[in-house]
């Protein structure tokens, strides 16, 4: 199961236990999570429904790749090593 799978099962756990009436610290002890964890999932459910789940945007310039940087790259390396 990839990451995302698991992040996805743990919130969606997170989210069943309190919906069952279950009190945060409980859900705190069964899913083995941090108190922040669970107030977070819990507000941007309440907030935006199933798409708060979705992971959002991070800061910082995204990572871009460049057809033939890799290779340069690796020409260069092989040609500093004696």
């Amino acid at each position: 199961m990839s990451t995302l799978g698991k992040a996805l099962v743990e919130q969606t756990r997170i989210l069943l236990l309190l919906g069952d009436g279950m009190t945060p610290k409980a859900v705190i002890d069964q899913v083995q999570v941090t108190r922040p964890t669970v107030f977070k999932w819990r507000k941007r459910y309440l907030e935006a429904g199933i798409e708060g789940l979705e992971n959002l945007p991070r800061s910082g310039q995204s990572l871009k790749l460049v057809a033939g940087k890799n290779q340069r790259n690796s020409q260069a390396d092989d040609q500093a090593r004696p």
